[in-house]
């Protein structure tokens, strides 16, 4: 019985620990910054927070049309 829970105890920390480290590796992942040489798209839609439409960048084919004041 004794053998088990210190198992269990091991097992616990191990797993406590594993979860740390990949946490921060996750963390610092995400603040790094990407440089692409060259991206293949076909529209971009820049939104407010609020859902809104600010600006499109496109050709005319996929442009949505004149917006004026939201309209």
């Amino acid at each position: 019985m004794e053998r088990a829970l210190r198992t269990w105890r091991i097992y616990g920390a191990v797993s406590a620990h594993a979860f740390v480290v990949i946490a921060i590796w996750a963390f610092s992942m995400a603040r790094q910054r990407h440089i692409f040489g060259t991206i293949d798209i076909q529209r971009i839609d820049v939104v407010e927070p609020n859902g809104t439409l600010q600006m499109v960048i496109s050709d005319q084919t996929r442009f949505p049309g004149a917006i004026v004041k939201g309209k």
